[in-house]
């Protein structure tokens, strides 16, 4: 499939709205009708509001703290060009710095209105691969986020003329399956609260941590990345508490 997508999606004189910063938004406004339905749907306490307004902390830190890493893992390009650090528009977020900043943020929100961590937490491994997909959609039409050269049957070729593996939508496809398995969870009564965070953290990580392979990215330890590195070690923890917390309950109470 060969591909040359403009990245701007329509502008009024000098103003630009782009494609990636449209589906940003867009993810985000999903986000935020979804999570007072989900809430809802599973407690009664009327809380649903405090949890619904937590999208603004968790999209105000989470992009500064994926933007900064992402500065910092391509800071030889940043050095000499230091203006597009803020061109945000225009792609470039690195999900863990997102994660980590993310979720202390939400963590200091929790306690100042007193609400449930675990819940935020929970509701938000629904949503956040909504978000992430529209993302990928985003990706394209920025002409980023490339995969390694290959000769399979159905591949995505960009001005450059070079066919790859269409990454970015394998990363749609799992972010699809993350935000099931996740949904699943969070309606399963056998499970306590923050078993859906689990699922999401275990299970986002571990796909993510296929999917690079197929990324043009430079490697930095045998066949691996820097994202994979990062990445690995997560999956260990998450998985080791996944198995004893989430699927060995599964188990026993069926």
């Amino acid at each position: 499939m060969y591909l040359n997508p403009n990245p701007i999606m329509f502008s009024f004189g000098s103003i630009e709205v782009r494609w990636y910063g449209f589906l940003a938004a867009l993810g985000l406004l999903i986000a935020y009708y979804l999570i007072p339905y989900l809430y809802k749907k599973k407690y009664s306490d009327g809380k649903e509001e405090l949890y619904q307004n937590a999208i603004f902390i968790a999209a105000i830190f989470g992009i500064i703290g994926a933007r900064i890493l992402h500065v910092i893992l391509k800071w030889s390009y940043y050095k000499n060009n230091f203006i597009e650090v803020f061109y945000v528009w225009n792609g470039g977020l690195a999900f863990h710095g997102g994660l980590i900043l993310g979720l202390i943020s939400l963590y200091y929100y929790s306690k100042i209105v007193k609400i449930n961590y675990l819940r935020i937490l929970d509701l938000f491994s629904i949503t956040l691969p909504i978000i992430l997909a529209l993302g990928r959609i985003g990706n394209i039409m920025n002409s980023e986020i490339l995969g390694r050269k290959c000769n399979c049957f159905f591949n995505f070729t960009f001005s450059d003329n070079i066919p790859r593996h269409p990454v970015q939508l394998y990363a749609i496809i799992k972010n699809l399956i993350v935000f099931y398995a996740s949904y699943k969870i969070y309606f399963n009564k056998k499970l306590k609260e923050g078993s859906t965070a689990l699922t999401f953290l275990f299970l986002y990580s571990l796909l993510r941590f296929i999917v690079e392979f197929f990324r043009q990215e430079p490697l930095i330890f045998y066949i691996f990345d820097l994202e994979q590195i990062l990445t690995f070690p997560i999956i260990l923890i998450s998985g080791y508490y996944w198995f004893k917390i989430v699927l060995l309950n599964i188990v026993k109470k069926n």
